[in-house]
């Protein structure tokens, strides 16, 4: 079995005092990864292992901390703000 690579492409909304500031970004994920993420009741333990799981690795990323997929804008930096994230497309690379 081949092992793949995934580019995953995103953008992760900053919304702080009535304003918005999107921040693309893309990351090369490859099989194999182990990752896991909370549940509501348990850690659930994955691996990447196709385009889905790649794009839930970098969910766990995202929501682990903004930081890990995107450099926050310093226009944010200093302020209270939320985030969401969008993911756009994976693209597979063989």
């Amino acid at each position: 079995m081949s092992m793949n690579t995934y580019t995953v492409k995103f953008y992760v909304t900053f919304s702080f005092d009535e304003e918005k500031v999107d921040v693309k970004g893309e990351k090369t994920v490859k099989d194999g990864i182990p990752f896991s993420y909370d549940d509501v009741d348990e850690i659930i333990e994955m691996t990447v292992e196709n385009e889905d799981t790649a794009k839930d690795y970098i969910i766990s990323l995202f929501e682990d901390s903004e930081d890990n997929v995107v450099d926050i804008p310093a226009e944010v930096s200093n302020r209270q703000f939320s985030t969401d994230l969008t993911i756009t497309g994976v693209e597979v690379i063989r």
